[in-house]
């Protein structure tokens, strides 16, 4: 496990199950934690095989969504025919099926990969992701394992990645933005742009920059995918909580603490059930 940087804790998590895999398990943790990269670091442990070849894998398949969209029964079904293929019998999973933001499933897909979970094929394994339980089913949550993605010590992540060759400044500052969240962070660092939070912090910079009109005229397409939304409020906070300890008093610190602030509190309204455009419309209004 030494080449993989986890907290402790989750790293016995996973060295358990990797040790004694069950049918089902469910990575949790904050947006950015880096519980995709986790989960196929997993797969690639009990497949026997490199990362970099894993989406090759005759037996392994990802059906994540897809730029922030539901997963729907379909897509679901169509499992039905990959968990078919015949497979060495073997006493650790040879077929894993992979679910990233596995709480974007719809409740149809949460009931058709519920029976699977009751039910599952021989040698057969679905990890999925989640930042948020509450949004799964109940009886995919019970039937089950659990590893939670714990956030490391600021001391430790900073020595690795000055120990892996970046400046103590650019480590400095990934930490900040990032929150110390090790998938978001590793994503800054090695600017991989097809990361979807460093996709929405370059949004949220070209938001910040515009209009009070050019930004409400963004409000429809945004609406349509909650999870943007949700990492745009979480990359908001992470820029104002920096701008905020950079800057002194001055006219933008005030324009930072009211991002701050509105930020959180679309956040909130989002968890209580607020329609998504209004939430917004109130974000432009105020950023």
């Amino acid at each position: 496990m030494k080449d993989v940087l986890m907290h402790r804790n989750t790293a016995v998590s996973v060295d358990r199950f990797i040790n004694n895999p069950s049918h089902a398990v469910i990575l949790t943790g904050t947006v950015g934690s880096g519980k995709g990269f986790l989960a196929r670091y997993i797969c690639s442990r009990l497949l026997d095989i490199d990362m970099s070849v894993l989406e090759k894998y005759k037996y392994f398949l990802d059906v994540s969504p897809v730029s922030g969209k539901s997963i729907g029964i379909d897509e679901i079904r169509g499992l039905r025919s990959f968990v078919k293929l015949k497979v060495p019998i073997a006493n650790k999973p040879i077929r894993i099926i992979l679910i990233e933001n596995a709480q974007l499933m719809t409740v149809e897909a949460q009931n058709a990969i519920l029976k699977l979970i009751e039910e599952p094929p021989a040698s057969t394994l679905i990890i999925m992701t989640t930042e948020d339980l509450h949004m799964l089913l109940p009886t995919i949550v019970s039937r089950s394992q659990f590893i939670r993605v714990l956030a490391l010590e600021q001391d430790i992540v900073k020595v690795h990645y000055k120990q892996l060759g970046y400046s103590e400044d650019s480590v400095d500052r990934a930490w900040l933005v990032s929150g110390g969240l090790l998938g978001l962070m590793n994503a800054l660092l090695e600017q991989n742009q097809d990361h979807p939070l460093v996709k929405t912090t370059s949004f949220a910079r070209e938001l910040l920059g515009k209009n009070l009109l050019d930004r409400l005229l963004s409000v429809d397409d945004l609406a349509k995918n909650q999870a943007e939304v949700f990492n745009l409020l979480f990359i908001l906070q992470q820029m104002a909580h920096l701008a905020l300890l950079k800057q002194a008093k001055s006219e933008s610190t005030e324009r930072w603490k009211r991002i701050l602030a509105t930020a959180y509190d679309c956040q909130s309204k989002l968890a209580s059930g607020a329609q998504t455009k209004l939430v917004l419309s109130h974000l432009m209004l105020n950023i």
